[in-house]
């Protein structure tokens, strides 16, 4: 059927699955890669299935894989585990009966575990009946439908040998493992398995293994660093000499135990390969992130972290980058609280402005946070800068936005520097905002208990609509039902006092006029 739009959102599918292949598996909403996720709820094998029917051989092959692999968290779902027991297995059967045999003898207990004592299968409680899933299975020999295997690319097929080595990546544990073996997956081909890797190097000086180690057996935790503390000769021939991976595992690990005698020289390392636009742009990240690590002793190489943002990169069309570069660059404000302002981070200002303001028309929701963060105390001076890509936060109606649950972690910040510049939309926009239902009710009610008391008596208009709303009716008979008590009641209803007797508030301009005013009093401090 010749149905508008069609072609273009079965495009954009197809390019959203296939921009994970090879790079990881799929998170709840559009999150990017999770290069440590074999297959979240059977959304991997799902992928295996799309880009089997979409001719894509090694993106099938890949994700097959990782569906092979998953035989751990078989068992495991957000909503329901129906979802990836009904569609792993058949992904993991793309790459023959060799891996089929493979996975099956991982999931057998899963399987047995729903069987009554009569031979009947349970109902996993509300989410469906086990039954299907086990006719599906019992289906998969029979390749009757396109789903088990109908035209199958037999090309992709593993033999028994692939297939207990593409199986087996799912046993691979390396925690607490000799650094040797360890670091012998950073060059493996599957993503999983070297972030499972370089997670375990960390492991040696943090994280819960580590910390239980400093409770249970502090000799072995102090030895655990001290070996960690050896490792970076290692880190740096890898740097140079290794392959893709290795380089890329090698430069997550650069700055592990590193004396303080040693930092800068590993910091101007690390700049070396940032400022280097013949690098791969994932080593790139690479690097800015171990820089973005070192906290206020990366000040130096800030702006060189700017301006690889700020490079055109058409063939990254998620804009996937400036993702990872906007995670770095907010280790650096969790540092200085945010106020790059005062801390003396701003020594470019149009580089800076630019950056946060790349960051604030990103189509997912973090990146756009870290950019309102990035010029939360924005002078007066330089509002006219931002205000603009500020607003088109608050408007919060681009249809092209990839991730709704959260908007608060960029609707809060921007609210708030409104609100620190007495911008007069600013109480509608957060009104509105809420009164949307977009988002969880637990995010949007913490940003308005703390957003809206700002404008004091003329948020006063507001309350009626707020107190209508049909969650915080909800939330006063789940109150009434619990004694009184709700985790949100106090600070709504603290807010609502102070608002109700505020007797005065900052005159409120129109943001048109605020941004001519800033404009003026940039020029005239220029001068």
């Amino acid at each position: 059927a010749d149905v508008p739009g069609l072609d273009a959102a079965i495009e954009r599918t197809e390019a959203y699955v296939k921009y994970h292949a090879n790079a990881g598996g799929f998170a709840y909403g559009f999150h990017g890669p999770r290069e440590w996720d074999w297959n979240n709820n059977g959304t991997s094998a799902m992928a295996a299935l799309c880009t089997a029917l979409s001719g894509d051989k090694e993106a099938a092959k890949f994700f097959a894989a990782t569906s092979a692999a998953s035989f751990g968290s078989f068992g495991q779902g957000h909503a329901s585990t129906l979802f990836s027991s009904y569609w792993t297995q058949a992904g993991a059967h793309l790459l023959g009966p060799e891996v089929t045999q493979g996975f099956f003898a991982k999931t057998i207990p899963y399987y047995t575990l729903r069987r009554n004592w009569d031979g009947t299968i349970q109902k996993c409680y509300n989410e469906g009946h086990m039954a299907g899933v086990v006719l599906l299975v019992h289906c998969l020999p029979r390749k009757a439908l396109l789903i088990t295997g109908r035209e199958a690319d037999e090309s992709i097929w593993m033999s028994a040998k692939q297939a207990r080595s593409t199986v087996g990546m799912g046993d691979i544990d390396l925690r607490g493992k000799a650094p040797e073996e360890v670091l012998a997956h950073f060059g493996h081909p599957y993503p999983q398995v070297r972030s499972n890797a370089v997670a375990a190097i960390h492991g040696m000086v943090s994280g819960k293994h580590y910390e239980k180690m400093v409770r249970k057996k502090p000799a072995a935790a102090k030895a655990s660093k001290q070996k960690a503390a050896t490792l970076f000769p290692t880190f740096k021939q890898l740097v140079s000499t290794g392959n893709h991976f290795e380089k890329h595992g090698a430069l997550r690990c650069y700055l592990i135990e590193c004396p303080e005698a040693e930092l800068d020289a590993r910091l101007k390392d690390l700049a070396t390969i940032l400022k280097d636009p013949q690098q791969p742009a994932d080593l790139r990240v690479a690097a800015a992130t171990q820089l973005a690590s070192s906290g206020k002793k990366c000040l130096p190489y800030f702006n060189d972290m700017l301006a690889f943002l700020m490079e055109d990169r058409p063939d990254d069309r998620f804009k996937e980058i400036d993702v990872q570069l906007s995670e770095a660059i907010d280790q650096v404000g969790r540092e200085i609280e945010w106020d790059y302002y005062k801390a003396g981070w701003v020594t470019d200002k149009k580089l800076f402005h630019d950056a946060a303001n790349r960051f604030m028309v990103h189509k997912r929701q973090n990146a756009r946070g870290v950019g309102a963060r990035m010029v939360r105390f924005v002078p007066t001076e330089m509002f006219h800068l931002v205000a603009r890509p500020l607003e088109h936060i608050l408007k919060n109606d681009d249809p092209a936005y990839h991730t709704y649950h959260n908007a608060r972690k960029a609707m809060e910040p921007a609210v708030q520097i409104f609100g620190d510049h007495n911008i007069l939309e600013g109480v509608n926009y957060l009104v509105d905002f809420i009164l949307s239902g977009e988002g969880r009710w637990s995010f949007t009610m913490s940003m308005l208990t703390k957003s809206l008391p700002k404008y004091g008596i003329h948020a006063q208009p507001a309350l009626p609509k707020i107190k209508e709303y049909k969650w915080v009716k909800v939330m006063y008979a789940q109150a009434a039902i619990n004694n009184g008590k709700h985790r949100f009641l106090e600070s709504f209803e603290n807010m609502v006092k102070q608002i109700e007797n505020a007797t005065d508030g900052p005159p409120l301009v129109p943001l048109e006029k605020a941004i001519e005013l800033s404009k003026q009093v940039d020029e005239k401090s220029a001068k």
